[in-house]
C-alpha cells in the first residue's frame, strides 16, 4: 500500500492546505480516507480517476465537506467516477440526508453520482484489495478508526479521536499508523474529544505499531508536536500535503 497525504489540516484549513482527505493505494484501486474541503481539488491534481471508495471516518464537516463538491462534479461536471463507493459510518446515511435536504436535495442526488453504503464494525469490508475493519471511537457521533489490511502491509487511521483502550487495540501490531494529534501540547482536554502529540506517540508505543505519522495539526504546532513525539516513538513524521509512506 501507499499513503498518500491530499489534505491533513485541523477544523480551520492551514494556510493553503486542505481539510483530511488521505489517498491509500492498494492492491486493487484505491481508497480516499475522508473528504474535507479543499480535497477534490487536489485529489483532481494527483490523478484523473477517482478513487475505487471514499470512506469516511466521522460526518464532522472538516472530513466531509468536499463530498457535495463530488456529487456537482460527477452530476453536472468533468467528474467520470463511475465505480466509486462512498462508505459512511454507522447511521450516515440518515445524517447525509438531513444536511442535503438543508440545501434543497435528497440522498438520490447524491446516489446517482456515487453509491452510498454504510459499513458495520461487527463484520469486515472488503473493497479494492483490501480488508478494512471499523472501530468506534470516542469524539463525536459516528466516529470510527479504520483497519486497512493488504497483503502483508497494516494502515490504521484513528479518524478524530480521543485516547481510549479501544483505540490501542485497534491499532495493534500495525505497519503505519495515521493519527491526530489536534491538541497538540496541551495538556488532554476535559472533553476528551482529541489527542495531544504525547498521547498519540504512546499509543503507537504501546500498540507495537512500527511507524507513526501525525496528523489533523495545525501548522503552527506541527514541529513542536513533532519533537514531542519522537522523544516517546521515535519513528514518527508528519502528515504535511504531497507525502507519501509506503506500508
Amino acid at each position: 500500500m501507499r499513503l498518500t497525504v491530499v489534505g491533513s489540516s485541523p477544523s480551520w484549513p492551514n494556510p493553503g492546505e486542505a481539510s483530511s482527505g488521505y489517498l491509500v493505494d492498494t492492491s486493487g484501486g484505491s481508497l480516499l480516507l475522508d473528504c474535507g474541503n479543499g480535497v477534490l481539488g487536489r485529489l483532481r491534481a494527483l490523478r484523473d480517476t477517482g478513487p475505487t471508495a471514499i470512506v469516511l471516518s466521522h460526518l464532522d464537516p472538516d472530513h466531509i465537506s468536499d463530498l457535495w463538491s463530488v456529487m456537482f462534479g460527477v452530476s453536472y461536471g468533468p467528474l467520470d467516477w463511475p465505480a466509486t463507493t462512498l462508505f459512511t459510518p454507522p447511521g450516515g446515511r440518515v445524517v447525509l440526508s438531513e444536511i442535503l435536504d438543508a440545501f434543497g436535495f435528497t440522498i438520490g442526488h447524491l446516489e446517482r453520482a456515487i453509491t452510498v453504503r454504510e459499513y458495520r464494525t461487527t463484520e469486515p469490508l472488503a473493497v479494492a484489495g483490501a480488508t478494512l475493519r471499523f472501530a468506534r471511537t470516542r469524539h463525536s457521533a459516528h466516529s470510527y478508526a479504520t483497519r486497512i489490511a493488504d497483503g502483508d502491509g497494516t494502515l490504521v487511521f484513528t479518524g478524530d479521536a480521543s485516547l481510549t483502550p479501544g483505540l490501542v487495540e485497534h491499532a495493534r501490531g500495525a505497519d503505519l499508523l495515521l493519527a491526530e494529534a489536534t491538541f497538540a501540547l496541551l495538556p488532554p482536554a476535559p472533553e476528551g474529544v482529541h489527542m495531544t502529540a504525547s498521547q498519540t506517540a504512546g499509543l503507537t508505543r504501546d500498540a507495537g505499531v512500527g511507524r507513526l505519522v501525525l496528523t489533523h495539526l495545525a501548522a503552527e504546532d506541527r514541529e513542536g508536536s513533532l519533537e514531542t513525539a519522537r522523544m516517546i516513538f521515535p519513528a514518527t513524521e508528519l502528515a504535511l500535503p504531497g507525502a507519501t509512506f509506503e506500508v
